[in-house]
């Protein structure tokens, strides 16, 4: 139930797209005519006095409906006692309430054909199910009932304990994953953004309900929860239906935004624990780890965003990205490794332009990298390049597994690539091809409900505002090429850039691994 490990922007899939004739400007003529013009892009917003947010969104053409609830907090706003949290409590509204069975929770809804979930990120935590619209009235009064009242039971949470240190033992065994945690605490050193979102064995192991349920009580009242809602119904016959399992719910239950000065006094040593996170964070996990010489440098971008777009979610400790090298030595067949470049923020205007960069790059079969590295060298299966955006920080990140062997040469491969478009910028029908990719993967994804539910509520927590599909069209229309380029630059001209590895890999070989290109930064 955490969130999953590559889908850091739902625009982004490794999909093969074939070449498109159109140009952009043709494609969106001819959207307007087409069908995609007739969907209902309308978004109804409420907000309730108690602070509540609903969002709808109509969609008359599916038969089903997805309605997902928000709670706009996720691990990076735990104290350092108590990393894992939000995780944890996910897995506990699962597991029971006043009136329902951990059983009855999820059969009711599998009974019916539909499919119950949840998503622990770093920013935001989700709930949701998906069902035939004639069970809508059953979804509500679920979600509802988990979050108002959970049991929060002593021999539950002991053997939920149980369930997530197996769950956090099988991330340990996959390198793949065990290695994209590990990056994104090596990368953003001293910032919660860069913690592992299950949290550690230890800080699992030290759980109990009296700690869990003041969290709970912290975090879960209505201000900080947002319920998303699309699919084939309409306002009328919702909007009873949330007065009645949400609004009437909280009144009933007297769940309310917790005490002002308890909050002043939990930022304050929120603070203070992340202050000492910082002098922790780039000591390694294990022995297993090897940090190179040189490990933290800072990227050299020259524009004025560089401070500001390097902030934590409290926006008061600026982040020192670790621009070195990490290899953590596991006896696997191949090295698995992530190449880090600079990044920006979800609302920051670069975003747009980088997302397209990436997209060529590496965003799929047809990209630069796969037709570099796997199509002509043979040096790998799979290769993506992918930009991750917060709140106030983001980065870009290349993934790619090869042999012990061959690891110098990928990442030398990688780099003369990405040297190559700092000298000679991007093609314009390379622009024209990912952005018609782009748009295209877009349209595709308004087709499920589920997916335009989780659209809204994200773009509610993110933007504050709702993007239709034609909005978001435009934004990428606009782009043009020199942007593109020079929005490259800034994520990707540095002086040296971050690589986190596992394998099998002898610790010279490693120190010999490039992380830069071998030319002087313009």
């Amino acid at each position: 139930m955490i969130f999953p490990k590559k889908t850091h922007l739902s625009l982004l899939k490794d999909t093969t797209i074939p070449t498109l004739r159109n140009t952009t400007k043709e494609f969106i003529s001819k959207l307007g005519k087409s069908n995609l013009s007739t969907y209902n892009e309308v978004l109804h917003k409420k907000v309730y006095p108690n602070g509540f947010t609903l969002l709808f969104q109509p969609v008359t053409h599916v038969a089903s409906v997805s309605c997902g609830l928000y709670l706009k907090k996720g691990s990076v706003d735990e104290l350092e006692n108590e990393a894992g949290y939000f995780h944890f409590v996910e897995h506990m509204l699962f597991k029971g309430t006043k009136t329902r069975t951990s059983k009855d929770i999820v059969e009711s809804v599998e009974r019916v054909g539909g499919i119950i979930n949840a998503v622990t990120s770093r920013e935001y935590t989700s709930y949701y199910i998906s069902l035939i619209r004639d069970e809508m009235k059953l979804a509500l009064d679920i979600l509802a009932d988990m979050i108002q009242e959970p049991l929060f039971k002593t021999s539950d949470i002991n053997l939920e304990r149980s369930v997530i240190i197996e769950e956090i033992k099988s991330y340990e065994d996959s390198p793949e994953d065990y290695l994209y945690d590990s990056y994104y605490e090596s990368y953003f050193g001293n910032s919660s953004i860069g913690k592992n979102i299950a949290g550690t064995i230890a800080s699992v192991n030290s759980v109990n309900r009296e700690r869990l349920f003041r969290f709970y009580k912290k975090h879960y009242y209505p201000s900080n929860l947002i319920l998303s809602v699309s699919g084939n119904t309409s306002l009328k016959e919702l909007e009873p239906m949330v007065e009645t399992f949400f609004l009437e719910g909280f009144e009933k239950n007297q769940i309310s935004k917790p005490d002002n000065n308890n909050i002043k006094t939990n930022q304050l040593n929120s603070a203070k624990s992340k202050s000492s996170i910082n002098k922790k964070l780039n000591k390694p996990k294990s022995k297993d780890f090897l940090e190179a010489k040189s490990a933290v440098s800072k990227g050299l971008l020259n524009h004025s965003s560089d401070i500001q777009n390097s902030l934590t979610s409290d926006e008061s400790i600026p982040i020192t990205k670790n621009f070195g090298k990490i290899l953590i030595k596991r006896k696997i067949e191949q090295v698995n490794f992530y190449l880090g470049a600079e990044g920006f923020a979800r609302t920051d205007g670069n975003t747009p332009s980088l997302i397209l960069a990436s997209n060529i790059l590496g965003g799929g079969m047809s990209s630069r990298l796969f037709q570099e590295v796997r199509e002509k060298l043979g040096l790998c299966y799979s290769i993506q390049c992918f930009p991750s955006s917060y709140k106030n920080i983001g980065m870009t990140s290349i993934f790619c597994a090869t042999s012990p062997n061959k690891t110098n040469l990928a990442v030398d491969v990688i780099l003369k690539e990405i040297d190559k478009i700092l000298k000679k910028g991007f093609k314009k029908d390379e622009l024209e091809h990912s952005r018609s990719n782009l748009i295209g993967s877009l349209a595709m994804g308004y087709e499920m409900s589920e997916s335009r539910m989780n659209n809204i509520a994200i773009q509610e927590i993110y933007y504050g505002r709702f993007f239709s599909l034609l909005d978001r069209i435009q934004i990428f229309s606009k782009i043009d090429l020199d942007t593109m380029n020079e929005v490259f630059r800034k994520a990707f001209q540095l002086e040296r850039y971050h690589i986190s590895a596992i394998g099998d890999l002898r610790n010279k070989d490693f120190e010999a691994l490039p992380n830069a290109i071998s030319r002087k930064v313009r």
